[in-house]
């Protein structure tokens, strides 16, 4: 019995050994290994993307040179094709190679012996990618923003030649630049809508360089708030405000159900100290009934005021505060936070006489 187990044993090795040497004579080359009498291809190809602008890397190879391909496709290397040729591992593209911004791209490297003219070229190592935005807008201050204009600005001598200007329901609006415009980085956008949200997309021939929205100033805005929970300063947002106009944030319980509360709003301003104005400050007018009350310890001052859950349209106060300046004033609102309350508080802002 044991000498047959064991005739078993060697037989099974004879079985296997054929296999194993089958599976090394049908081995694939390793990548990138191509004949002695051709170069091999450039290996761990890289493009690092910021913006529009890409970094290519690769590996450095002894006696060789490099070309650079780049398509505006993916992998297909027939739109717009750029070659470049490079006597280093690395790239980084510029302004010349115009590169679209948010925009599929393709590229691939090969090596050139700088040595062998005989020696072939290698095959190519190919990556594809994706282009980010291109931030060529400087933001827009809020001073740099009217009721129908909006002072646009963007990078000095930039390769740009006109703005495309868009808002919803209406035609495109094209305004070519000047040569002073562009060497100055800055446009004045008249004509505009009042408050209305628009976007400015600037471009080089049919390329976009860069897009920034911004919505012109409105004489009277409303905004709702919730006052059944976080209670405390709610920012309303930034809004232009004439200075000794009448400008002024009005609470309503207009279209709500729970309670409305009315305690204090404050008017901020780079440069100033904050305006606040309590409910039973200077400035604050009434219509209809309000009670006061100092039931919730989240207030400011000594109480506040609310509708009774009564007269649903009939109530409103106004605040009026004293503008020393006009421009940009940010606005918000102090509640205090009761399950009972509404949640859709009709607030208005009214920029003042003008």
């Amino acid at each position: 019995m044991r000498v047959l187990q064991n005739n078993i044993k060697v037989r099974v090795f004879m079985l296997a050994l054929p296999l194993f040497l089958f599976s090394c004579e049908e081995a694939p080359l390793p990548t990138g290994a191509e004949t002695t009498d051709q170069l091999f291809r450039p290996v761990n190809f890289q493009a690092n993307v910021i913006g529009t602008e890409v970094t290519f890397k690769w590996s450095d190879i002894s006696d060789a040179s490099f070309i650079l391909e780049i398509s505006k496709d993916s992998l297909m290397f027939s739109n717009e094709l750029q070659v470049i040729s490079l006597d280093k591992n690395y790239y980084t593209t510029t302004e010349n190679e115009n590169l679209w911004s948010n925009t599929r791209y393709s590229a691939r490297i090969k090596a050139v012996s700088s040595v062998d003219g005989a020696i072939k070229d290698s095959e190519y190592q190919e990556v594809t990618f994706v282009t980010g935005s291109e931030e060529t807008f400087y933001s827009v201050e809020s001073d740099n923003i009217g009721f129908d204009w909006v002072q646009l600005n963007w990078i000095p001598g930039k390769n740009v030649d006109k703005i495309i200007v868009s808002s919803a329901g209406v035609s495109d609006v094209t305004i070519s630049l000047t040569a002073d415009e562009i060497a100055a980085g800055e446009k004045l956008i008249e004509n505009l809508n009042l408050g209305t949200d628009y976007t400015f997309t600037i471009y080089f021939g049919e390329r976009p360089r860069g897009a920034i929205s911004v919505a012109t100033w409105t004489y009277f805005s409303t905004v709702k708030i919730d006052q059944t929970s976080n209670g405390g300063w709610h920012e309303l947002g930034t809004y232009y405000l004439f200075a000794n106009s009448g400008a002024y944030a009005r609470i309503r319980n207009d279209g709500t159900s729970g309670y409305v509360v009315a305690d204090a709003f404050k008017f901020s301003r780079d440069g100033y100290d904050d305006i606040i104005i309590d409910n039973t400050d200077d400035g604050v007018t009434t219509v209809g009934t309000w009670s006061t009350s100092s039931t919730s310890a989240d207030r400011i001052g000594a109480n506040y005021f609310h509708d009774g859950k009564s007269g649903k349209g009939e109530k409103s106060i106004t605040y009026t505060p004293d503008i020393p300046e006009s421009g940009a004033w940010t606005v918000s609102v102090y509640s205090s936070a009761q399950s009972i309350s509404s949640n859709n508080v009709p607030i208005d802002i009214y920029a003042g006489d003008h």
